[in-house]
């Protein structure tokens, strides 16, 4: 890390990959995680399908004005565009963010881009 971008409290980026193939593991795995987030004060961001941004909210009930959220496809349309997003939205903040990057229709060097992202 550029010692000029290092984080104030001293906490470091952790990157957590939570695998998931149904919407009933999605919520059961990353709802505790969102709702521990919010409690700790951490700001979250959900980049996610437009499905399971609904699932979140509906589940997070009276939390659910406190999830932000971006449009994936714009998000996601170039790893190192992603990655300064990242970077500036998270910038003095803790902040959680859910990610969804989308694998299929990406050529075979879009996806080693994009698993360099993902490492």
């Amino acid at each position: 890390m550029r010692p000029d971008r290092a984080r104030p409290d001293g906490e470091s980026l952790r990157h957590v990959a939570v695998p998931y193939d149904s919407d009933e593991d999605f919520l059961r795995l990353l709802l505790p995680r969102v709702r521990g987030a919010l409690r700790a004060g951490r700001r979250v961001l959900a980049v996610v399908t437009p499905a399971r941004l609904e699932l979140l909210r509906d589940a997070l009930g009276a939390d659910a004005p406190r999830l932000d959220s971006r449009a994936r496809a714009s998000w996601y349309a170039h790893p190192h565009r992603a990655l300064a997003a990242q970077h500036e939205y998270t910038l003095g903040r803790r902040t959680l963010v859910i990610g969804e990057p989308p694998w299929t229709g990406r050529t075979d060097r879009e996806v080693r881009e994009w698993i360099r992202y993902e490492s």
